[in-house]
């Protein structure tokens, strides 16, 4: 028996477009898993961000320079984690970052 391949579904959009709705529905319906970098990452950003900037910060220095980027490596290596075991999911998120940039 063939053994299907894995897949990874990134899923971007602007704020409140439905991404996580969508998201979700696609993961049931493809019995899935998916990762939304916020509730991923939001926890942590917003500690840092509150001690070093303001809370919420997504415009300063700091995020745009460190904490973006070190986010999206968050989410897509939980998805590359899977699909090492032959697991596909989504990664749903605004996709504001290069990721030819991203580490795995």
């Amino acid at each position: 028996m063939k053994k299907e391949k894995s897949f990874i579904i990134l899923l971007g959009g602007m704020p409140a477009s439905g991404k996580t709705t969508l998201g979700r529905m696609i993961a049931k319906e493809l019995k899935i898993p998916f990762f939304d970098k916020d509730l991923l990452c939001d926890d942590y950003t917003n500690w840092v961000t509150e001690r070093e900037t303001w809370p919420n910060d997504r415009h300063s220095d700091l995020y745009r320079n460190h904490l973006r980027d070190l986010e999206y490596q968050i989410m897509l290596k939980q998805a590359y984690e899977h699909s090492k075991e032959n697991l596909s999911s989504i990664c749903i998120s605004p996709l504001q970052v290069n990721f030819k940039m991203i580490k795995r």
